[in-house]
């Protein structure tokens, strides 16, 4: 009976390894992302609650969209796909970096989960390391934390963390912990979308021509908010739900 239980759980783990691998391995439709994105972000803009804060919104030094496939067999192993854009010094919104996602965390679930995060980056290093093209990792403890929903003046003149993420679910923004995950550049998609070989920098610079939806997405990143903002503080944590 042993034998045979392992047996199937050896061959479940090949199949989900497959599985996630297949997500990093090749090309995707960085495309349709960054128009779900410019979309979502003018959604939140004109919500009343259940988004980010303006303020933390517009001292921001980028933004970032993920979408993460979780398969879990007693390890939590994740791999997913998103964008990330960074703001220039000039004020403006560079175009959308491809990124692949990675990481794990401890876990006794079984199933599938997939979500979709939103990154806010407040480092300056976090988005030298993406400039670069080199692997940053967000995770627990200072590196990333639940993102705000409600906030004080003194939350968003020092925050308390290089990266906020938040879980967007049912159109809604909630702050979420995740374990540690690592983003790196697709260059295979960003050869793809912009039609040339450019490194991350090129990119994130402004330095290469960007397509039609991408120009959407930086409009849609430089408008204003036309919600009323949320004066109380408050920290606002949710979990990810696995797909039925």
């Amino acid at each position: 009976m042993d034998t045979c239980y392992n047996g199937i759980r050896g061959s479940l783990i090949i199949i989900l390894f497959l599985l996630t691998s297949s997500l990093s391995a090749q090309a995707w439709n960085l495309e349709k992302t960054i128009e779900q994105g410019a979309a979502m972000i003018l959604e939140m803009k004109n919500r009343y609650k259940d988004n980010i804060p303006e303020p933390l919104f517009q001292e921001a030094k980028g933004v970032g969209v993920v979408s993460i496939l979780q398969a879990s067999l007693f390890m939590k192993e994740r791999r997913g796909k998103g964008w990330v854009a960074i703001r220039l010094p000039e004020g403006r919104w560079s175009g959308p970096l491809a990124v692949n996602v990675s990481g794990w965390d401890l876990g006794l679930e079984v199933g599938f989960k997939a979500v979709e995060l939103f990154l806010l980056f407040n480092s300056q290093e976090t988005i030298d390391l993406i400039v670069k093209g080199t692997r940053c990792n967000i995770g627990v403890g200072q590196s990333a934390q639940p993102g705000l929903v409600e906030i004080t003046e003194d939350q968003v003149s020092s925050p308390t963390a290089s990266v906020y993420v938040y879980l967007v679910s049912k159109k809604k923004m909630k702050g979420i912990q995740i374990g540690n995950i690592d983003l790196v550049a697709d260059p295979d998609t960003n050869w793809k979308y912009y039609q040339q070989k450019c490194i991350p920098f090129q990119i994130l610079s402004g330095r290469v021509p960007v397509p039609e939806s991408a120009q959407r997405l930086i409009q849609a990143l430089s408008e204003p908010y036309r919600s009323v903002p949320v004066r109380q503080a408050e920290r606002v944590v949710a979990s990810p739900q696995p797909i039925q």
